[in-house]
This record gives structure tokens, sequence and C-alpha cells, in this order.
């Protein structure tokens, strides 16, 4: 899952909520691999209880998918 803002976080949030099923977000997220644009949006994802498992550096859309790239690869 790649989130570029912190918004994306606290609307999905919103929408799991609505749904009955925001319990279970974080535990779900946190099985796969969460990709983060930088950290803003990787304090957001840890105040929902979800653990990004890699960050930009610097927080840009390049390095996003560099990252996202090396990642997937190994």
């Amino acid at each position: 899952m790649i989130f570029t803002s912190a918004v994306q976080i606290h609307n999905l949030y919103s929408m799991a909520e609505k749904a009955g099923s925001a319990a279970d977000l974080a535990k779900n997220l946190n099985r796969s691999i969460v990709a983060s644009i930088g950290p803003v949006c990787s304090r957001a994802l840890r105040d929902h209880g979800v653990a990004p498992s890699l960050e930009a550096s610097p927080p840009k859309l390049g390095p996003l998918m560099a990252a996202l790239d090396t990642a997937l690869a190994g």
C-alpha cells in the first residue's frame, strides 16, 4: 500500500470507521508492505497503529518509487 499524504490515511480511517472495519485496518495493513512518502505521512500511519515498511528520503515521489522498487526486488 502506498501513501503519499497524511490526508489519505485520515480519509481511509474515516471510511473504515463508517464501514465498521477500522479495528482490523491496522492489523491488515501491518501484514502488508506500507510505503510512506515522508515523515508527516509516516507519523499519521503510526498514529493509527500502522508501522510503515519504508519511507522516502527525501520525501518525494521519485525516491518513494525507488525505495519501493528496492523493497520489492528483495
